[in-house]
């Protein structure tokens, strides 16, 4: 595989416009429902100088990337995780400034990247599954993995900072926290791969993952 810098071109276009983390906002008075847009912070162009920088924790030299795909928000804090760059990134306002920090960087997969492609929030942690498409592929045995992130967590030690919290996923592409814990939506299972299902998670007192409940296995994708 022979690995090419990217052209100036594209730097320069992901550095402007690419996942671009927006915010809207309903306007009074409100029986119009007028809304206003405004940009809180360039996310795809942050991972894009990130992943150049730190090119190194990608061997397979798929770096520099970017793909922000999925966001929680909570007050004046929002997390992004990012499919092309394996990143969950805090965007937060301090001080009267934006600022975007790696709070974590989810693990490469055995075979590719791990591809984080959803987040989801409860209390102070974040639960961030993975699409790990080539491994699962791969090996026919499902691999895709739910982190889980404190909110609190120094981002000094952002490759420490995702622990695995649940296992043996087929390909996520989405999840979320509902009545009884939290629900995972497998895009292709395992042997056929031509439907996908949701898998409800509970969560024990400690905070660890407890039973699962597979249903909604004929979704078609």
């Amino acid at each position: 595989l022979k690995v090419t810098s990217p052209s100036a071109e594209l730097t320069a276009a992901v550095t402007d416009y690419a996942g671009r983390l927006v915010r809207f906002r309903r306007l009074e008075p409100t029986k119009k429902k007028k809304t206003e847009l405004s940009v809180v912070a360039n996310v795809g162009s942050f991972n894009w100088a990130w992943t150049g920088t730190n090119s190194s924790l990608d061997p397979g030299g798929q770096f520099p990337d970017a793909n922000p795909y999925d966001v929680a928000a909570s007050g004046n804090r929002q997390w992004v995780v990012d499919a092309g760059a394996n990143t969950v990134v805090e965007v937060r306002k301090h001080k009267g400034t934006i600022e975007q920090r790696v709070l974590a960087y989810i693990p490469n997969t055995p075979l590719s990247d791990a591809v984080p492609t959803c987040i989801a929030r409860k209390g102070n942690y974040l639960y961030v599954g993975t699409l790990a498409f080539a491994d699962n592929f791969g090996g026919g045995t499902p691999v895709s993995k739910v982190y889980r992130i404190s909110t609190k967590a120094n981002p000094a030690n952002f490759l420490t900072n995702a622990t695995e919290w649940a296992t043996g996923f087929n390909p996520i592409t989405a999840c979320g926290f509902g009545p009884h814990g939290l629900y995972v939506v497998e895009w292709a299972t395992a042997p056929a791969y031509t439907t996908g299902a949701i898998v409800r998670v509970s969560v024990n007192k400690d905070g660890t993952a407890g039973a699962r409940e597979t249903f909604g296995t004929k979704l078609v994708h």
